[in-house]
């Protein structure tokens, strides 16, 4: 839905589909476990992220940077998350 809203409103999307954004991020926090660790680990970077974007609504390539800032700590973040499920599973 939200993926379906942000290609029928490319220069408002981040206006007009935000009740679908919230709602993909509370079906991800309650479903995912890495997606909470995550978010825990990158705060930094999601919101530098959030703040770009924002603030390059009409040229969201501004934030190409940022975004590999968040990509490079999300898949640490995911390595890190990945081990300690490994670790606690080898541990029971």
């Amino acid at each position: 839905m939200y993926q379906k809203c942000v290609e029928n409103y490319p220069h408002s999307w981040d206006k007009s589909c935000k009740q679908q954004k919230n709602a993909l991020n509370k079906c991800s926090e309650e479903n995912v476990g890495i997606i909470k660790f995550v978010k825990t680990q990158c705060t930094p970077q999601i919101n530098a992220y959030d703040k770009c974007l924002q603030e390059n609504t009409e040229d969201p390539r501004n934030c190409i940077p940022v975004f590999k800032d968040l990509y490079l700590c999300t898949e640490a973040a995911s390595v890190t998350f990945k081990e300690q499920q490994k670790e606690k599973t080898t541990s029971n």
